[in-house]
């Protein structure tokens, strides 16, 4: 049998492919916990996790990222590891101590 990833070459054996993608998720949902430890919008943690990567933000770019990283904070946040706070009808995200 063989996979189609989106981002690689049809393969058979995707073991390294997978244990990429599982360090890459867990560099970020570590970024993103340090970044929490003054509250933030998910914009800012966008913009900031962008800055540190060294990406450029486009529209389709801002689009993948808001979905990854809304992903990432809904995990943290089931985790136990953030909580969410509203303030002035803005949401932030703070890391729990």
């Amino acid at each position: 049998a063989y996979f189609v990833p989106c981002h690689a070459e049809p393969a058979r054996n995707i073991a390294s492919l997978i244990e990429i993608n599982r360090k890459a998720l867990l560099t970020l949902t570590e970024d993103l916990l340090a970044l929490c430890d003054e509250p933030r919008s998910r914009d800012t943690l966008l913009t900031l996790l962008f800055r540190k990567y060294g990406l450029k933000m486009t529209p389709s770019q801002y689009v993948l990222g808001n979905s990854t990283v809304s992903a990432c904070i809904t995990y943290l946040a089931e985790e136990g590891a953030l909580e969410a706070m509203e303030e002035n009808c803005g949401l932030f995200w703070r890391r729990i101590a």
